[in-house]
């Protein structure tokens, strides 16, 4: 009898071990694994108002936790609103200081953070109900739905129901819009876990500048996990194995919903849904071919009452009078050969600069990653790619050619809303906007090519592989982050 007690324990304990390596390489919980002391260790290091655009995103946040939903127009012409003075000095600080560094030096000679105690003293500040607030400009931001900015607003209001000080207001808000960037793609990745993809999702999830953006406060947070979990759902579903039960209705519908509250050029990402085989609905054709298309319609409704609501705010989001929509409009309508020649010369003069910044660029004082990570990591995008489920090649040319129907959409928006009317090259786009675009473009490009990634038995060490160069690279970027910063 004794021994067969023991005979059990040795089980049970074996058992445990093997449930615990299964735990451990299971993609959402490697996911969580990888990120969340990355995501630390990056918001600890970057300062309030060193990252792109956080200054204005943030004073955003603030109005929104004071449930005012939209900018308003100020005196000057521009939109903006009136936020605490403490909250305003310590943003305009990092503003200043970010964007004052010797960007030609080498990351390891830079020393970029040289007055930490500066930013110490006006994190102390108490925000309570009798601070001062002034009137701040932060028109880019009203072309964006409040939604995103909601994870970082419910941080500024607990902070402030305890008249916690400028610090402590930042430090939830990035705290929450972590938090939100960490749940949605664990649920990305724990929906996908049944399908190869998910292993192009993790990698995505994982890139450096995907990492640093979910340890600021940023509206592009949101559209990075929302567009990956929409992915996680519509991909599966164009390859003939995954069948949309109730379940995955659900999914589906919620993140289709959820994607209308992105940046107009996203929301192209619905026509993925054309490409569901009318097959996957267990109801008659005709009828799930009318739900298919109207749920479509719906969402594309709603996404451009949306936007029209927020392009009152386009002309405070560029160079004042200089930029206006209906102008650029019909500078294209009757210069279209020039138009082709800004695309290209825009592509070509700046290109290489957003694939850099798409895997790893930090801050406004721009540490980026070196670049053989850079190329490292397009190189694991395209194998994970390759390693996804085989799908129909027309699926995968349609798929390809929504990707770069949205990447060109970017560029469209952008010249349309930010740039001076007839300027040669678009202004304002940055490669982290591109992010929500590379699973199409990496998944659609993979499978046209007349070749698989071929694996003996399927036997590939995928958490290995994969889970440990992003790991890697992760670790890589905050060394090279921390050393630009800081003196060693």
């Amino acid at each position: 009898m004794i021994k067969s007690n023991v005979k059990e324990k040795k089980v049970k304990k074996a058992f445990n071990a093997k449930s615990f390596i299964d735990w451990v390489s299971s993609t959402h919980n490697i996911f969580l694994i990888i990120a969340i002391p990355i995501i630390i260790l990056f918001s600890n290091i970057s300062q309030p108002g060193w990252g792109l655009d956080e200054q204005v995103h943030t004073a955003r946040a603030w109005q929104i936790s004071r449930f005012v939903m939209y900018p308003q127009k100020t005196s000057s012409g521009y939109y903006g609103g009136y936020i605490p003075q403490p909250l305003v000095n310590i943003l305009e600080q990092g503003h200043t200081d970010s964007n004052s560094v010797n960007r030609s030096k080498n990351f390891f000679e830079r020393e970029d953070l040289k007055n930490q105690s500066t930013y110490s003293s006006l994190k102390a500040v108490k925000i309570v109900s009798s601070t001062p607030t002034v009137l701040y400009d932060f028109g880019p931001t009203g072309a964006y739905n409040p939604l995103p900015y909601v994870p970082a607003a419910i941080g500024m209001r607990l902070a402030s129901l305890f008249d916690m000080n400028v610090g402590s207001h930042i430090a939830l808000a990035k705290f929450m819009n972590a938090l939100f960037y960490l749940v949605i793609v664990f649920l990305a990745l724990r929906f996908s876990r049944l399908s190869k993809i998910k292993w192009l999702i993790f990698i995505i999830a994982l890139l450096p500048t995907s990492l640093y953006q979910a340890s600021i406060v940023t509206a592009d947070t949101f559209s990075i996990a929302v567009v990956l979990l929409f992915v996680s759902v519509v991909l599966p579903l164009l390859n003939n194995k995954q069948i949309l039960d109730k379940k995955i209705s659900l999914y589906l519908i919620a993140s289709a919903v959820l994607m209308t509250f992105t940046k107009v050029n996203y929301i192209l990402l619905l026509s993925l849904l054309l490409l569901v085989p009318l097959n996957k609905i267990s109801i008659d054709r005709r009828r799930a071919r009318f739900i298919k298309l109207s749920f479509i319609l719906f969402l594309v409704i709603s996404a451009g009452l949306l936007t029209i609501l927020s392009l009152k705010y386009v002309s405070a989001t560029g160079y004042g009078g200089a930029v206006s929509s209906t102008e650029q409009l019909r500078w294209i309508l009757f210069h279209p050969f020039e138009t082709i020649l800004v695309l290209v010369r825009t592509v070509v003069i700046f290109g290489q600069g957003w694939l850099i910044s798409i895997i790893g660029l930090f801050g406004f004082n721009t540490v980026a990653v070196p670049n053989i990570l850079s190329s490292l990591y397009f190189i694991i995008i395209f194998l994970s790619a390759m390693y996804s489920d085989p799908i129909p090649k027309k699926r995968a040319w349609a798929i390809l050619l929504i990707g770069i129907t949205v990447s060109l959409s970017i560029i469209g928006v952008l010249y349309l809303s930010f740039t001076a009317i007839g300027k040669p090259t678009v202004d304002g786009i940055q490669g982290r906007y591109f992010i929500p675009c590379i699973p199409l473009l990496a998944y659609g490009f993979a499978k046209i090519l007349p070749f698989e990634l071929s694996v003996h038995n399927d036997k590939i060490n995928a958490p290995l592989v994969f889970g440990g160069s992003a790991l890697v690279i992760g670790i890589i970027s905050i060394a090279v982050y921390s050393m630009s910063m800081y003196s060693f």
